[in-house]
């Protein structure tokens, strides 16, 4: 099963924004979750950050097209 072209359409965009981080970006990114989940982990009365981090985000945005699309069994651990 093909997906619709809108969906082809959105993985694209998801994968270009993603390859387009540099490694440096990239490895900063994930410094900045690592540092924000330990803030979390410390702070008895957090807040879910409403903002989020782009990594979350873009791990959010591969779940929702992930479980939009019924010709792609995968589950994210």
């Amino acid at each position: 099963m093909i997906p619709p072209q809108e969906k082809r359409s959105e993985f694209q965009g998801l994968y270009e924004s993603v390859h387009s981080l540099s490694t440096p970006d990239a490895l900063g990114l994930f410094g900045e979750e690592i540092k924000a989940r330990e803030a979390l982990e410390q702070s008895e009365h957090s807040e879910q950050s409403c903002h989020g981090s782009q990594l979350r985000n873009y791990r959010g945005q591969l779940e929702s097209l992930i479980s939009e699309s019924s010709a792609i069994d995968i589950h994210l651990t």
